[in-house]
């Protein structure tokens, strides 16, 4: 009777701090700065589409307004600006975007 007791005790101890008897692997992922930037961006007026590129350098988010000339940012993971496209303006400190970038490998995140 008393190993019982002892297992049944440390099974519960177990339990407790560990994932044996709970489902420990079934919590939603954090949310990360381009998660949330595309979640606003869906809501904006204009916007037209969202691709994740395969560059390089790491994922990159294009961000595609439907207006011309109105300058599609691209993102990386962390939401820093990367290069911009379809921007007829000027402003200095504005990179666009090279071929390279184009000719990655691209999936289709969103499209309004």
């Amino acid at each position: 009777m008393k190993i019982h007791l002892f297992l049944f005790a440390l099974l519960i101890s177990f339990s407790q701090s560990s994932c044996f008897l709970s489902n420990c692997g079934e919590t939603e992922p954090p949310t990360t700065c381009i998660d949330d930037k595309i979640e606003a961006f869906k809501t904006e007026p204009g916007a037209d589409s969202i691709y994740e590129y395969d560059t390089p350098d790491g994922k990159q988010y294009l961000f595609q307004h439907a207006c011309v000339d109105c300058g599609d940012y691209v993102y990386d993971t962390d939401c820093n600006v990367v290069c911009v496209t379809n921007f007829e303006g000027y402003d200095p400190g504005t990179v666009t975007c090279s071929q390279s970038f184009f000719d990655s490998p691209r999936t289709e995140i969103w499209k309004k």
